[in-house]
């Protein structure tokens, strides 16, 4: 680049097309078209030239955090039945501890819009907990009935950091009134993000005793609720996701609660009407039927080549799964729309 102004705009539009990429590789599960080369690795180097404005550091506070996390994808790869093994849980913690530096080198740089207010600072910490529920949720990938009953402390600490940022986020969404009030016009990354807190806290909930998990029932269903609320709320057209959102979280959640009160105490078997594919013969603890309108992957995958795209009945979730479902009350089919 030699810093004239077609240069500068195509520089602008490129790292414009990363962050869209990457966004859109996690919503829609496909892998990234653009992947990280000299541009991208030394982006910072960009916002040294002259007319670089407020848009251009939010832009590339963006490319930043998709490093980090495209990185954490190609570490671990796209096979949803290979376990994270306790040897690399500490690798899961370092680009924790990469995600918690991009913040502290961010959070000061972004300054209020007048559009979107103090949203711009704010969105480092929700982009914060989603990196770090995507990275802490890879620690339950792959476990199998049987295999674990019991979680190693290193663990069950990422997967208890996991159900806190998944806590956080819908929090945020919740309590926030600069993200509250942003929900319609942001990228569809974010609510991606919100659903996938949403269905994980839901299924940590189930787990909970189980696996030891710090995943309060009661506090969980209501922000669930609350969220479902908020986004049938939201001032869009029929056709935007968070309507869709809010209507499969709605499903899903009632038949949990509906399984629940109709169990008899101490019973812990499927119901003996549930279709034989719910019954997930392959063993896996966190795998199971689809939810969401596609099959499931049974892991948290944040470029899953198999996801359908959206249209007005579906919306591609069910790749974007640590814990999917193992019973018939998660189960959710956007047919019914």
């Amino acid at each position: 680049m030699r810093g004239s102004r077609e240069h500068l705009e195509g520089a602008k539009l490129w790292y414009f097309l990363y962050v869209c990429d990457h966004h859109f590789s996690i919503a829609y599960g496909r892998p990234p078209v653009i992947q990280e080369d000299m541009t991208i690795t030394n982006h910072e180097k960009f916002l040294e030239l002259a007319g670089i404005n407020q848009g251009d550091v939010r832009l590339h506070s963006q490319v930043a955090v998709f490093i980090i996390l495209t990185r954490v994808y190609n570490t671990f790869g796209p096979d949803i039945e290979e376990m994270i093994l306790e040897a690399d849980l500490m690798r899961l913690q370092h680009f924790n501890s990469a995600l918690d530096m991009w913040r502290s080198n961010w959070i000061h740089r972004l300054a209020p819009n007048m559009y979107v207010a103090t949203y711009p600072a704010k969105g480092v910490d929700l982009h914060l907990y989603f990196g770090k529920l995507q990275v802490s949720s890879l620690s339950l990938r792959g476990i199998q009935k049987g295999m674990i009953y019991e979680l190693s402390p290193q663990r069950r600490d990422l997967a208890n950091t996991a159900i806190n940022c998944a806590t956080a986020i819908l929090q945020m969404a919740l309590n926030d009134s600069d993200v509250r009030n942003s929900l319609v016009g942001v990228p569809i990354y974010l609510h991606t993000m919100i659903a996938y807190s949403a269905v994980f806290l839901l299924k940590a909930r189930q787990r909970s005793d189980t696996y030891q998990l710090t995943a309060d029932p009661i506090l969980i269903l209501d922000l669930v609720n609350r969220i479902i609320n908020l986004l049938l709320d939201a001032r869009a057209g029929e056709r935007h996701l968070s309507g869709h959102i809010a209507t499969g979280l709605k499903k899903m959640m009632d038949r949990m609660i509906s399984r629940e009160t109709s169990q008899k105490p101490g019973e812990t078997q499927l119901h003996e009407s549930t279709p034989d594919y719910l019954h997930n013969p392959d063993g896996q603890m966190w795998g199971g039927p689809n939810y969401f309108g596609i099959p499931d992957n049974g892991v948290l995958r944040m470029f899953d080549e198999s996801a359908l795209f959206s249209n007005e009945n579906f919306f591609p979730l069910g790749f974007f799964d640590a814990m999917p479902a193992t019973h018939a009350d998660m189960d959710y089919r956007p047919r019914d729309v």
